[in-house]
């Protein structure tokens, strides 16, 4: 059975860590990507920009950066 020294387990439970943060920096990435399309949807069916921020949580500046 293999000893691990205190500074390997440390690495191994950063490298974890690391990957636990980059899923969730994914995540993010793809909830705010799925709102932009929603967002660029709603516009070519000409909804009001003050509802589309409503339904999508952007700020009216980010949806008219998307026109």
């Amino acid at each position: 059975t293999k000893r691990w020294t205190s500074e390997e387990k440390e690495r191994i439970i950063a490298y974890g860590d690391g990957v636990d943060d980059g899923m969730e920096k994914g995540k993010e990435e793809g909830i705010i990507c799925e709102k932009l399309e929603i967002a660029k949807n709603m516009l070519k069916k000409n909804c009001e920009i003050s509802f589309i921020s409503e339904v999508t949580g952007l700020s009216i500046s980010e949806i008219r950066n998307l026109q």
